[in-house]
Parts: structure tokens; C-alpha cells; sequence
């Protein structure tokens, strides 16, 4: 009896040691760590890095040479068109034909190379909006970790004053008993507890709300359990800014990533009327066309005949003298 009391003891703590250990608690850094792989502003911002690179490419890509080709076979039966001489035929007709053609254009008022400036602009300016989406859910997490730092002491708060107002309910009552005090006393601690319950209940109900709303941001489900850490602060040390609001204003005008992005779309802006302005000039470009053309028609027998006049009994009569078997070929 005494062996299953000790075998149930250890597997209750070891079942305590696993819950324990199964329960995690969150710091700032981790959760902002999860926020910026979870967040969907931040998976979109990528996205449109990602395009404007394309875009990139792409504006280099179109002011190189163009190179096409292409083939064609077919069969013709019945009375049809040698591609090669452009005479009816009546045989069979095997056609094969391969062409290539090149284009470049040499000059259009710089259209295309202004082009390309705008789209390493737009590049630049898609990574900025990059940066100022993780700054914005970096701090959001911040603004949402400490709401619930901020609530968690104030729900505690409310707890210890609803304990203090009961205990002193509770001495009021005996002295009331004893007729030491009216017993007025006791009904204003009464609505005084009463008003405390309901300081703790709508702290409480922040509170989860406040969590609910780290959940959030963090891409968690509600039902997961979250206990966040609470940061030891050393209040003896000096928090003042030396800075003046002057020098934080052009610190930030120059290093925030949305005033850098503000600036570059500028830009691209100019660079996309510079390159609209390039199609009011003219045109310089450079085309070549390869063409082969084959046809088996070429290659066929043909009967070629030759007629010359006699002087033999009929002077007027032609008469077909020789006939001739030769084979011509044409390309």
C-alpha cells in the first residue's frame, strides 16, 4: 500500500514537472521575432520587393537586340501555288520555309533608359515601405506587450483593493456586533466591496482583451495560452533625452525609412514624365529578315518542248520535231 502511495506521488509530480515545463513564457524579443515572420504586411511588402526586382530585370532586359524565328511545313494536293515560282501546279506540293528576324532600337529620347532609372527607384522605394512595414509591427508588438504589462498591475491592483475592503468589512461587522461602531459603517464598506468586484471584473475583461489583442498580432490562436514577461527595470538609471526636439525632427526626416520611400517615389515620379517625354522625339532603329523558302515542285521533271517550222510538204504546219527531258530546279 505504501509502494502504489509513493508510485502515485511521483507520477502526479512528474505529471506537475511536464506542465510546468510545457508552460512557456513569452519575452518582447520573441514575440516580436514572431510577429515580423507571421505578419501579412510584412509577407505583402515582400511580395512587392520581390515584383519591383522583376520589374528591374525587365527594363534592363527590353533595350537589348530582339531575335524571333520561326519555320512552316505543309502539304498541298490538287491544283495549288508553288511558293517558290508562284505557278500553278498540279502535283503534290512539300513546302518548307524557316525565317529570323532581328530588331534594335538605337534611339527613342532615352525612353527606355529612364525607364530602367524609374524601376531601380521604384526598387529602392519598395525596400523602404520593407523596412517601414517591420518598423510598424515592431512597434505595434511593443505598444501591445506593454497594454498588457500596464493591465496585468492594474487587474492586481483592483484585487488587492477588493481584499482590503473585505477584510475591513469583515472587522467593521464584528465591531458593529460588539457596538463599537453604527452599523452604517458596515453598509458603506458593503457598497464599497460591491463597487470594487466591479473594478475587478472590468479589469479583468481589459486585460483579456489586451491579450487577445497580442494574439492577434502575433497570428496566434486565442485558445493558446500566453504569459508574457515582465522586464526588469533599473528606475535608478537616468532615462532623460539629451537631444532637443529640433535634432530628434531631423534625425528622423533623414533616417525613417516612410521619408526616404516619400522621396524616391518623388523621383520615380520625374523619371516616369522624362520618360513619357521620350516618345515626342523620333525613332531610330535597326531590322534584319532572314527568309529560306523550299519547295518540291523545284525539284520535279519537267517536259520542256521545242517547235520550229519545216519547209516539207506543208510549208504553213508546224510540227513538233524534239522533245526534251531536262530537270529544273529553282531556289
Amino acid at each position: 500500500m505504501m509502494r502504489k502511495g509513493i508510485l502515485v506521488s511521483a507520477f502526479l509530480f512528474l505529471s506537475f514537472l511536464g506542465m510546468a515545463q510545457e508552460k512557456k513564457i513569452w519575452t518582447l524579443k520573441e514575440c516580436i521575432d514572431l510577429a515580423l515572420q507571421n505578419n501579412l504586411n510584412i509577407r505583402r511588402s515582400l511580395l512587392n520587393v520581390e515584383t519591383s526586382e522583376v520589374n528591374l530585370t525587365q527594363s534592363k532586359l527590353v533595350m537589348l537586340p530582339t531575335l524571333n524565328g520561326g519555320g512552316q511545313f505543309g502539304y498541298n494536293w490538287g491544283r495549288s501555288i508553288d511558293p517558290t515560282s508562284n505557278l500553278f501546279t498540279t502535283q503534290r506540293v512539300n513546302s518548307f520555309n524557316l525565317n529570323a528576324s532581328s530588331g534594335w532600337l538605337l534611339f527613342n529620347g532615352f525612353r527606355l533608359f529612364n525607364s530602367y532609372k524609374q524601376s531601380g527607384v521604384d526598387n529602392e522605394a519598395a525596400n523602404k515601405d520593407y523596412e517601414k512595414a517591420k518598423n510598424d509591427v515592431i512597434l505595434n508588438v511593443i505598444t501591445l506587450y506593454t497594454s498588457v504589462i500596464f493591465n496585468t498591475e492594474l487587474f492586481q491592483n483592483a484585487q488587492f483593493q477588493l481584499a482590503t475592503t473585505s477584510e475591513q468589512l469583515t472587522r467593521t461587522r464584528k465591531l458593529v456586533e460588539a457596538g463599537s461602531v453604527p452599523i452604517g459603517n458596515v453598509l458603506d464598506l458593503e457598497a464599497q466591496e460591491a463597487t470594487n468586484e466591479l473594478n475587478q471584473i472590468t479589469r479583468e475583461n481589459t486585460l483579456n482583451l489586451s491579450i487577445l489583442q497580442l494574439k492577434q498580432a502575433l497570428q496566434l490562436p486565442a485558445s493558446t495560452p500566453l504569459e508574457i514577461e515582465v522586464p526588469q527595470l533599473d528606475i535608478n538609471n537616468d532615462l532623460t533625452i539629451s537631444e532637443t526636439s529640433d535634432q530628434i525632427y531631423n534625425a528622423a526626416y533623414e533616417y525613417l525609412p516612410q521619408v526616404q520611400s516619400a522621396r524616391l517615389k518623388l523621383q520615380s515620379s520625374l523619371l516616369a514624365l522624362k520618360s513619357t517625354k521620350g516618345s515626342l522625339y523620333p525613332r531610330l532603329s535597326a531590322n534584319l529578315n532572314v527568309f529560306s523558302n523550299y519547295s518540291s515542285a523545284a525539284d520535279r521533271a519537267r517536259f520542256i518542248r521545242g517547235w520550229r517550222p519545216t519547209n516539207s510538204y506543208h510549208r504553213k504546219r508546224r510540227i513538233c520535231s524534239r522533245i526534251e527531258y531536262t530537270r529544273v530546279a529553282r531556289f
